[in-house]
């Protein structure tokens, strides 16, 4: 035995191994070596081939013995097989159990914000600074979130560790964002869900390991979400609570709409413009799972994806990178010019710029790369991918706000024009749906004009039995329960007839809103004229006639002696089968001096026309009867307007002035003439104004603009009148109206204004009847003064007497009338 001085010393080696000869030595004890690649990214890569068929082992003994040494392997497909060997990845910097803890509470207040500012939005009775908003943004809203998050990361870490794969704890990031009615655009306040290392810190052993891992997040939201929104629908009510902003709509993806419709009914469709706070989170997660599973690098959708192309393929294939640049750019497009959907446009802009940074993005770390060691993956990765990418495809919009959320009924869909065929009745369907999100309850008034005679109109409103009169309620109409006003046409059988108007008057008692709407009726296969009424042409009066298809000749007359046929005392038809719309039968009348101050009121409160008869060669016999469209009684304005005391001016129940056109005479008048004040009507406004005269003024005053229209409604008559001004005169207590003839025996002629007022008798008169009138006239009648005559007058034989009043620069014209009809030898009568 040596002694230990006798032992040699070793000689040591300082350049036999080298970093790679190491690796490359225990590389051979589980792989066949073949040769070196001078390739590898980050460390040291080997040809190789495995020692026998179980590569799994081979890969999972050597990567046992590199761990700890601070390597890791990288096998992948190629012929033969590529390993490569690479330091692990440092980790960044982590993040503290307890700065993730404060993390986590603090999403959940700023989720907590936003499901208070929501449910202050939908039920303005709960203040969204209040305990009660806080309670129920927490647990209707955040509690959600947050409890869906946390089951994803347990579940997440679950199944990485089942696969030996080491996970952290999910991160969600949340923003209060301010929720207004300008920019609805994300209200979820979730902004992010972060993963704590790097995913190519991450040492996933297979591709199937990566794509489990990568599901786990947007599958368990997704889920969650429909099933939450399904939950919020249930607890969202069926009816309005009060709202008094914009409220925003949720629009629900299709899966949950149509679960929704099955479990709920149609109602969803209306709940979701008021959703609960649950309702809003299921839907945010829905649509937060979606954009996760979206092939944005460093999405899960992007590991999913690289699971299935493999991370070696995916790092290399430049081509493949390039046409999925393009592919994001073309969809980002698409979206950017389908409007203004910000949030797809911030998803395509984000996609876009990560594509282009693609360098700086992670890929996966998978250890065993091969196809033979994922061959089954493919067969269920894809499918579930693709069917929870359809089961949470959203809609464009993903939420909106209401504009016009407080509008009242929606009209633009109503009838405009509608014919109707001779001797057949018919309904016309007026559907009541707000606009907007609240509930409406109003009245409605239909006035008809135009050639009404002999027509029935009645109407009947969502709740009443049956047809009657042209005013009607509604109530408690909205999106979920609509109704419909019908109106009920039944033309004359034995009338021609022509174009009738039905002017819809509605006013709303939920907004105070009045409105306006009208229909064009006009009768097809009769006899008929194609205006509402008698035209104005070369000092005549006209109306523009077409008869049915069948027809024969026919005749035209008419028996009142003030008016007289253009052409004769016969009009003849003699060609009907030549008369049409294009080519329409022109009929004129002349009136005679006073035809027009002896005309009666038509029923839509103009002045008629005269009365003509069209006689038809097979026996059949109408008649007509319509009013002077270009002509109005004309009625004087007083500069001090009109004093209601303990008489009225105006005989009315109600008082409407219009610029141009007449108005309505509804039940319903919001206006009331004030007691102790002056009421006028506004110049500029280009509505109807209708003023209610109650039967208690005592002391009123009414000034009316010397322009316009104005409408005298008392009972079911109505009266139109073209506004002048004049002398400041009242007839027996009332408005001076002109071209009108005065029926009263005893006149009473009363100066209200400042100044005198002269007047001028103008006599209108037949020879032989020159002495009927034996009146005589004050030149003038002072301020404040008045003047009384007997309008008493002998009757006349085969004409007519008369006397109306009409407005000249110099005074008041009293028109005395006495003449004899055209071609009628006439007398003076007892």
């Amino acid at each position: 035995m040596l002694s230990e001085p006798d032992v040699p010393a070793l000689r040591l080696e300082r350049k036999a191994w080298t970093q790679r000869d190491f690796l490359e030595e225990l590389t051979a004890e589980h792989f066949v070596v073949i040769s070196e690649i001078n390739e590898a990214q980050y460390g040291y890569a080997w040809m190789v081939d495995a020692l026998d068929d179980d590569v799994d082992s081979c890969l999972d003994d050597l990567r046992s013995k590199l761990t700890p040494l601070g390597w890791v392997p990288n096998l992948e497909d190629d012929e033969p097989y590529i390993l490569e060997i690479s330091p692990i990845r440092v980790r960044s910097a982590v993040i503290q159990r307890s700065t993730q803890i404060f993390l986590w509470l603090l999403s959940f207040v700023f989720l907590t914000i936003i499901g208070a500012g929501w449910i202050g939005r939908v039920n303005s009775s709960i203040d969204s600074s209040s305990i009660e908003a806080f309670q129920i943004g927490g647990i209707q809203y955040a509690l959600p979130i947050m409890s869906t998050i946390a089951l994803a990361s347990v579940v997440r870490r679950m199944v990485a560790k089942s696969h030996g794969v080491k996970v952290d704890h999910l991160l969600p990031i949340s923003i209060p964002f301010p929720i207004t009615g300008l920019s609805p655009i994300w209200p979820f306040g979730l902004i992010g869900i972060l993963q704590l290392r790097r995913i190519d810190e991450i040492q996933f052993p297979n591709r199937i390991s990566l794509a489990l891992v990568s599901l786990v997040l947007p599958f368990t939201l997704i889920v969650s979400g429909i099933g939450f929104a399904l939950i919020g629908l249930h607890l969202t009510p069926t009816n309005p609570l009060p709202i008094e902003e914009i409220p925003f709509v949720l629009d629900l993806n299709w899966f949950t709409e149509l679960m929704g419709t099955l479990l709920i009914g149609e109602s969803i469709f209306f709940r979701v413009q008021w959703a609960s706070p649950m309702l809003l989170a299921g839907h945010g997660m829905t649509v937060v799972g979606f954009i996760l599973l979206l092939p944005i690098p460093n999405f899960p959708g992007d590991h999913l994806y690289t699971a299935i192309r493999g991370a070696a393929k995916w790092g290399t294939e430049t081509s493949e990178q390039a046409q999925l640049l393009l592919f994001t750019v073309v969809v980002a497009l698409l979206v950017n010019f389908q409007g203004q959907f910000w949030i797809w446009i911030a998803i395509g802009s984000l996609a876009i710029w990560r594509r282009f940074q693609s360098d700086a993005i992670p890929i996966p770390l998978v250890i065993n790369d091969t196809d033979a060691a994922n061959t089954s993956m493919p067969s269920w990765v894809l499918p579930i991918g693709i069917v929870m990418l359809i089961l949470s495809l959203p809609t464009y919009d993903v939420n909106y706000s209401i504009d016009d959320w407080n509008q009242d009924l929606d009209i633009e869909d109503w009838i405009d024009n509608y014919e109707i065929l001779f001797e057949n009745n018919s309904t016309l369907e007026y559907p009541l749906i707000p606009k907007g999100v609240l509930d409406s309850s109003g009245s409605i008034h239909v006035s008809p004009s135009g050639v009404i005679e002999g027509w029935i109109i009645e109407i009947k409103c969502p709740g009443e039995d049956d047809f009657s009169g042209l005013d009607c309620n509604y109530s408690n109409i909205s999106q979920r329960t609509p109704g419909k006003l019908l109106i009920k046409l039944k033309p004359p059988s034995d009338s021609i007839t022509g174009v009738v108007k039905l002017n819809l008057h509605l006013h709303s008692t939920t907004t105070g809103t009045t409105f306006e709407h009208q229909t064009t009726v006009k009768v097809g296969g009769s006899v008929r004229i194609l205006n509402d009424g008698w035209f104005y042409q070369d000092e005549n009066h006209c109306i523009e006639m077409v008869v049915g298809l069948e027809s024969l000749p026919a005749n035209i007359t008419l028996n009142n002696p003030l008016w007289s046929i253009v052409g004769g005392e016969t009009h003849s038809v003699n060609d009907p089968m030549n008369i049409t719309i294009e080519s329409p039968e022109l009929v004129c009348v002349e009136p005679m001096e006073g035809a027009i101050q002896m005309a009666d009121l038509s029923s839509d409160g103009g002045i008629n026309g005269p009365t003509i008869t069209y006689q038809s060669d097979d026996g059949s016999s109408y008649s007509l009867t319509a009013r002077l469209m270009d002509v109005n009684r004309s009625a004087v304005a007083l500069a001090d307007g009109f004093e209601f005391d303990s008489s009225y001016p105006i005989d009315a129940r109600s008082i409407g002035w219009h610029v141009n056109e007449s108005s309505s005479c509804p039940e319903f008048v919001t206006t009331e003439l004030s007691q102790n004040g002056n009421q006028t009507f506004d110049e500029n406004n280009n509505n109807s104004q209708i003023i209610h005269v109650s039967e208690n003024i005592t002391n009123a005053r009414l000034i009316i603009p010397n322009f316009g229209i104005l409408t005298v409604c008392e009972q079911s008559f109505r009266s139109n009148y073209e506004m002048v001004s004049g002398p400041s005169i009242l007839v027996n207590g009332k408005m001076l109206i002109l071209d009108s003839n005065i029926n009263d025996q005893s006149i009473n002629l009363s100066n209200v204004g400042s100044e005198s007022v002269s007047l001028i008798p103008v006599i209108h008169s037949s020879i032989s009847l020159d002495s009927i009138w034996n009146i005589s006239f004050p030149s003038e009648i002072g301020a404040n003064s008045s003047y009384s005559f007997d309008s008493t007058r002998a009757n006349v034989t085969g004409g007519f007497t008369a006397i109306w009043f009409e407005s000249s620069s110099i005074g008041l014209e009293i028109h005395l009338a006495a003449m004899c009809y055209p071609s009628i030898e006439c007398s003076l009568g007892d």
